[in-house]
């Protein structure tokens, strides 16, 4: 989570702005903070549109790419689950079952469920199961004991992914939003007098 924060969003977001992604990001700790407490994005959405705001972000995009973002742009959740299928494979002695098309299946999955979970606090867990099953090839198969630790563990891993999730709307609609700017043509301003009229004017007796 981290390494993809600080790596990847940021590297975009320096890409984007050309300028340092820590004072791009300073005016959206607000939202960052509530997404770890409340776990989850839909409830942080109204502080996200306002960070959006004092980030100078428009708000004909802040209003379109934070809103989607909550709902679909998934960062955390969907690496959680490749973690949390392959830590469940291997705790019970089916890493054997994993083959290169079974990782393919998984990054597959991941991404898609990803984007179906509800932003509601948990959302996520109640996914790993079905898909450790589908990854795996079994059918009807008992619930694996080391769940338990996910289950355990869930209550501060699901902050961390609502956090990466809510910093990950707030870098796209900058990134969007710097975008736009570069392809919009500067304002030309209009004067009511053009300039070789008032040369003439001046030079004429």
């Amino acid at each position: 989570v981290m390494l993809h924060y600080w790596v990847t969003l940021m590297g975009f977001l320096y890409l984007a702005l050309r300028t340092s992604p820590l004072q791009a990001m300073k005016a959206c700790w607000p939202a960052q903070v509530f997404a770890f407490c409340s776990a989850s994005s839909a409830a942080t959405l109204p502080v996200t549109l306002q960070c959006g705001e004092q980030a100078h972000v428009p708000s004909s995009v802040g209003s379109f790419i934070l809103t989607m973002g909550a709902t679909l742009n998934m960062n955390g959740t969907s690496i959680y689950f490749p973690c949390a299928v392959v830590y469940l494979a291997v705790s019970t002695g089916d890493e054997a079952k994993f083959t290169v098309v079974s990782y393919i299946l998984l990054a597959l999955l991941s991404t898609m469920s990803a984007a179906a979970a509800a932003p509601v606090p948990s959302a996520a867990l109640v996914l790993v199961l079905p898909m450790f099953n589908a990854v795996c090839g079994t059918t009807n198969a008992p619930t694996p004991a080391n769940f338990s630790y996910l289950l355990a563990m869930d209550f501060l891993l699901d902050r961390f992914r609502t956090w990466l999730n809510v910093s990950g709307d707030l870098v796209g609609a900058q990134c969007v939003a710097a975008m736009e700017k570069q392809a919009m043509p500067p304002r030309r301003v209009s004067s009511s007098t053009d300039p070789e009229e008032g040369d003439s004017s001046l030079s004429s007796p």
